[in-house]
């Protein structure tokens, strides 16, 4: 009789077996890499609830994970993995936050624009550099009307509020522009950028069976964990569109999948219980977006008419009448409301400022006070119009830098999957600019992750005419990035389709 140990039929049917409860090689991450993944997604749960009891370990967590992104910044000849950390931190942002960790509150945007901004003078300049320092350039005059004006702490304080998110955007394009990753690479961000949204669940999950009382109707902060419903629901709405990504992109193994769509449903569901509706718009649109240009190809379409249908079947048959009881139908009633909850008012405002000084605008973070008149004096919650209030017509030719650098990632010939990558980040940063501003270093590093090279072009090309792809260097208007130099770590899809 055949036994494990012989390393006969038996054994080999076995370790089959194993292969694809995880995934085959070829189907998404190794078994091996898959436990990992569970574990450090595991880990974010004590983690986060350790923070909440004690600040400084959210601190120390902070100042772990930007040392750890100078350090492959300044030494690792893998640049990719400087993306990685930025990721890591712009996801863990809101957990922070959440938490009361002792670190400034644009801590995270400033760590994410030093980490690409040292890996950037490795890599060097990309074409779409020139339109990005122009567009953060632009936004400087204004701010000498912020310092002349206000006292010296109130300016500083106002213009690292409004310019931080800018800042980081401008990093994030001049880094991912010199970049060429394969789609493995890329998916492991996604999952990376997920992961400290883990923590941020936890602390909402707990404020939510801690809540008593509940007034259901607007925002809540009680059923956010205590924090901004909006930047608590985005965040967890740009984790389902993660995982979204990640799981219509690749294949990922039945358990492995299946457990990050469990996960998916969660963060989905705490999104809604926030009655913050941006979240899940904005997963819900970004990830259409995405779709129309899966669709194109069979091997992504089935994932995503499977997808959607568990999706629909797990929101119809469990979520959604667990959550109209829960909240006695005040969710449905929420939902249902097409107000912009004060934006239009907003937006009125910043345009008739705009118009009282059309050339430099009022200066970063001078246009608060002038809300009141139409709504109340708040910070800006649409990043256009407030470009325009505080910063003139500087701020109208920087929106204009914004167009131009959306059009140029959109314009790229590329593959279906890279499309829909670029489209869905492209759509997810432009409407969070819209509702929310640049509260958070996400829109910014997603916006930049449009111009990241992904290495699948000549290898679908290549199967696509039956020949070996040209080398980049003899392509016309190959740029750096394309010949695999700037990025050392990068190998083309052709090497990395047993694990993608």
């Amino acid at each position: 009789m055949e036994t494990l140990a012989s390393g006969g039929p038996l054994r080999a049917r076995s370790r089959e077996v194993g292969q694809r409860a995880l995934g085959r090689p070829g189907s998404g991450p190794r078994a091996s890499r898959a436990i990992w993944v569970a574990i450090g997604y595991a880990a974010h749960v004590p983690l986060a609830l350790l923070m909440s009891r004690q600040p400084s370990i959210g601190a120390i967590h902070a100042a772990a994970s930007l040392a750890v992104g100078l350090v492959w910044a300044i030494s690792s000849r893998y640049p990719w993995r400087v993306a990685y950390a930025a990721a890591y931190i712009m996801g863990a942002e809101v957990l922070w936050r959440m938490t009361g960790a002792p670190v400034f509150w644009e801590f995270a945007k400033y760590a994410v624009v030093l980490l690409f901004l040292v890996a950037t003078l490795r890599l060097g300049w990309g074409k779409s550099s020139r339109i990005a320092l122009a567009y953060f350039a632009l936004l400087l005059p204004s701010g000498l009307i912020t310092i002349a004006e206000n006292p010296l702490r109130t300016a500083v304080n106002n213009l690292s509020f409004n310019l931080s998110g800018p800042l980081a955007l401008t990093a994030s394009v001049l880094f991912f522009s010199r970049v060429r990753v394969s789609l493995t690479q890329f998916r492991r961000l996604l999952l990376v950028g997920a992961a400290p949204v883990v923590g941020s669940s936890v602390i909402v999950w707990r404020g939510v069976r801690q809540a008593t009382g509940v007034a259901f109707g607007q925002s809540s902060l009680a059923m956010s964990g205590g924090f901004a419903p909006n930047q608590v629901s985005s965040m967890l709405g740009l984790a389902v569109l993660l995982l979204a990504l990640y799981l219509l992109t690749g294949r990922s193994g039945a358990f492995f999948g299946a457990g990050l769509l469990a996960l998916l449903l969660v963060f989905a569901t705490q999104s809604a219980i926030t009655f913050s509706r941006g979240g899940l718009y904005l997963a819900g649109i970004s990830t259409a977006m995405a779709g129309a240009y899966l669709l194109r190809e069979a091997r992504y379409r089935w994932r995503l008419v499977l997808g959607t249908s568990v999706v629909a079947a797990a929101a119809i048959v469990v979520i959604i009448p667990r959550l109209l009881s829960y909240t006695g139908g005040a969710i449905a009633s929420r939902f249902a409301q097409t107000s912009t909850t004060g934006r239009a008012e907003i937006v009125e405002a910043d345009l008739d400022t705009w118009l009282g000084a059309p050339i430099f605008g009022v200066g970063p973070g001078q246009a608060k006070e002038k809300r009141a008149r139409f709504f109340r004096a708040e910070a800006s919650h649409t990043e256009f119009t407030r470009l325009l209030a505080e910063h003139g017509l500087f701020g109208l030719a920087a929106i204009a830098c914004l167009i131009a650098l959306a059009r140029r990632a959109i314009a790229r010939p590329a593959p279906p999957v890279s499309r829909a990558l670029r489209g869905a980040m492209l759509t997810w940063s432009v409407l969070f600019m819209l509702i929310d501003g640049v509260r958070l270093a996400a829109p910014g590093l997603a916006f930049g992750l449009c111009f990241a090279t992904l290495g699948v072009g000549s290898a679908v090309r290549a199967r696509t005419r039956g020949s070996a792809p040209a080398p980049a260097a003899a392509r016309p208007g190959a740029v750096p990035e394309e010949r695999g130099r700037a990025f050392p770590g990068s190998r083309d899809l052709e090497q990395e389709s047993p694990r993608t």
